[in-house]
């Protein structure tokens, strides 16, 4: 009989609790629809309120929905839903931001919503929005940081906002933690930056701050975003001090006037280094060889059916006024072509590319030999490139074949 009993308790109390488990179930069910809008979440919310009385979320929709109406309705609602669920944050931040709530108890608020969910974007951008009507610039910088690392997502909001903190010398300085820091959002955010910012001063200040931090000192991919924006705006010389600054000791070896021509370490494809791309059908990048080089490696580029217009390997020089001459080694490996190829040293003036010199059409066949280009690099010219162009740009053929390139010198020629 006694054991009857206690089978009927335990019965009873799982059917309770089973009753309980649905109820709650459904009650979240109702509250919880953010996609829908508004005005069809709020009947939901009452429905999840006739299952279960203090469901928070329920609670914290009507709430939102009283706001005009009946605030005081509002922060009572609000209120149970807290007493429901301490760590309620959305209607901890909701609460904190009523009419007639007191500084300093809002204040606690926000900081116990953000303590209590420090990786939840929505709440922290919530924070920054209360502490800059407090005037604590500060704290609003450094909660947009950590929503952008809780959220990678909030970027499309957040990188415009940076953005304007980064332009205005008011206040740049809000940013110096957060270069100091360097967290996983700042490369993107600097890159932005430096394609959008309206003043190539703000990008200049910003980088400035980068390289006087003294555990994160500028990326590689921070100096190219840096650099590119400079050469936009052709600023050639800042440019190229700001690219040659962020060599290492080994490509400091290979700087001359013509940046790593024996090509024995791999192209950056950045500022004034050798900027490499394999087009469909081709393949170009720099090859151990055995024989015929100076050194260990060559640039190779191989055609294979290729039939555009071809201008994909260069590299940007930084000359000053006068005669030069380049010297290089090439073999050509039964390259089939109509029109060819030519090493091109051309200068920018104006909105037009002028040429300086040229080699001489490079087809067919041949083993390793010498080659000369002899220009002369007029005051006016304001950027200066080395590239391998196809001879005939007005018509392209199908090219077949492969060319070699190794130990490109360029130097200044003086008067005798």
């Amino acid at each position: 009989m006694q054991k009857r009993a206690t089978r009927t308790g335990i019965l009873l109390a799982i059917t309770i609790s089973a009753v309980i488990a649905i109820t709650h179930g459904l009650s979240r069910h109702y509250a919880q629809d953010d996609d829908l809008p508004f005005a069809q979440q709020v009947p939901r919310a009452q429905q999840a309120l006739r299952w279960n009385r203090s469901q928070p979320d329920a609670l914290l929709t009507l709430a939102r929905s009283r706001l005009e109406e009946d605030p005081e309705d509002a922060r009572n609602l609000l209120t149970e839903a807290i007493r429901t669920r301490p760590v309620h944050t959305k209607s901890i931040v909701l609460l904190s931001g009523l009419e007639h709530t007191e500084t300093a108890l809002a204040d606690r608020l926000i900081d116990t919503a953000v303590s209590f969910t420090p990786s939840y974007a929505d709440i922290l951008i919530d924070a920054a929005k209360h502490w800059a009507k407090r005037g604590d610039d500060a704290r609003v910088v450094a909660l947009w940081s950590d929503a952008l690392t809780a959220n990678p997502r909030t970027r499309e909001q957040l990188f415009p906002v940076l953005s304007t903190v980064a332009e205005d010398p008011a206040t740049r300085h809000l940013l110096r933690r957060i270069t100091e820091a360097r967290p996983a959002w700042w490369e993107d955010f600097f890159e932005m930056l430096a394609k959008t910012a309206l003043s190539t001063e703000s990008v200049r200040r910003v980088f400035a701050g980068r390289e006087k931090s003294p555990t994160y000192p500028p990326t590689p991919r921070e100096r190219r975003a840096f650099v590119q924006r400079l050469l936009e705006k052709e600023l050639v010389t800042e440019a190229y001090l700001v690219w040659m600054e962020g060599l290492s000791d080994e490509e400091e070896e290979h700087l001359g006037l013509l940046y790593n021509g024996s090509f024995e370490i791999e192209p950056g494809n950045t500022g004034f280094d050798w900027v490499i791309h394999s087009p469909k059908l081709t393949q170009a990048g720099t090859v151990v060889i055995s024989f015929g080089v100076n050194g260990r490696r060559a640039l190779r580029v191989l055609f294979q059916g290729f039939d555009d217009h071809y201008h994909h390997i260069g590299q940007r020089l930084f000359l000053e006024p006068g005669k030069y001459r380049m010297k290089g080694r090439m073999r050509i490996d039964n390259l089939k072509t109509q029109g060819g190829f030519r090493w091109v040293i051309r200068c920018r003036l104006g909105n037009a590319w002028q040429e300086l010199g040229s080699s001489y059409r490079i087809i067919g066949m041949s083993e390793w030999h010498d080659f000369n280009i002899d220009l002369t690099v007029p005051p006016a010219c304001t950027q200066h490139e080395i590239r391998l162009m196809s001879a005939d740009y007005q018509q392209a053929d199908k090219v077949t074949g492969s060319l070699w390139f190794d130990d490109f010198r360029l130097r200044r020629i003086t008067a005798q």
